[in-house]
């Protein structure tokens, strides 16, 4: 058995290039998979042994399975050049959200290297499209989530039809946080100007969120105010 002697991790692959490294950290989504890399320089010999992948908390995320083979891969170290490694891999699995310890071992106990594995959560809410005719309120978007959630990143997009004055929507995020924000519309030509938001709140753990909006006329104040429809949609990704 040709044992390893060090190894090394395929750790990013940004804009067609590879980043090897002897410490790595990785991100993956619960319920969802990854594969790790191991790899050694081509100058050594083929290893032929099976590494040990053990997780510190595999409630968190754990080893599904690893590859007791061990193949030739080319890793981009730029656009014009490419390296070549002898490779074997592992399948990891998040299982809750948190970070642990993958350690990588040989067949007789030895530490190879370890790696960081952080499982994320998201949760996904579309807005719906929510309309009005005139000055005034809209009906209040809400909802309630798991808790936990750190932070929300809001999107909005708002529209108007017939318009021939501006006009100011404000946004007011309540609940597991607060956030107000505003789109202005441009409608003085009688267009029909829209404008997208994205906001990011920071969040307190709450489980339940509200979202106030409210047309306001702008510098053409209650002229033609009722003709003018205004409409909003949106989502929101909450992450834990």
């Amino acid at each position: 058995m040709t044992s390893v002697k060090e190894i090394k991790f395929l750790t990013k692959r940004f804009f067609g290039d590879d980043t090897v490294s002897s410490s790595a950290s990785y991100s993956v989504d619960i319920n969802s998979k990854i594969t790790i890399s191991a790899l050694v320089d081509i100058t050594e010999k083929q290893p032929t042994e099976k590494l040990e992948w053990i997780s510190s908390n595999p409630e968190i995320a754990s080893v599904e399975s690893s590859s007791g083979t061990w193949e030739v891969v080319e890793v981009e170290k730029n656009w014009f050049k490419k390296d070549k490694y002898y490779a074997t891999s592992a399948v990891i699995i998040g299982n809750k959200v948190g970070t642990t310890t993958i350690t990588v071992k040989g067949y007789d106990g030895r530490i190879l290297g370890t790696v960081k594995v952080t499982v994320t959560k998201e949760v996904y809410v579309t807005l719906p499209a929510n309309g009005r005719n005139g000055e005034g309120y809209f009906s209040d978007w809400s909802g309630k989530i798991e808790a936990g959630a750190k932070s929300v990143t809001i999107k909005t997009t708002s529209q108007l039809s017939s318009a021939w004055r501006d006009r100011r929507i404000t946004f007011t995020y309540s609940g597991n946080g607060s956030h107000t924000w505003e789109d202005y519309l441009d409608g003085s030509f009688g267009n029909n100007p829209s404008e997208s938001s994205t906001e990011t709140v920071k969040l307190d753990g709450g489980t339940n969120w509200k979202i106030s909006i409210y047309m306001s006329t702008g510098l053409g104040n209650g002229f033609g105010s009722a003709g003018v429809y205004g409409e909003v949609s949106g989502s929101l990704t909450f992450y834990y």
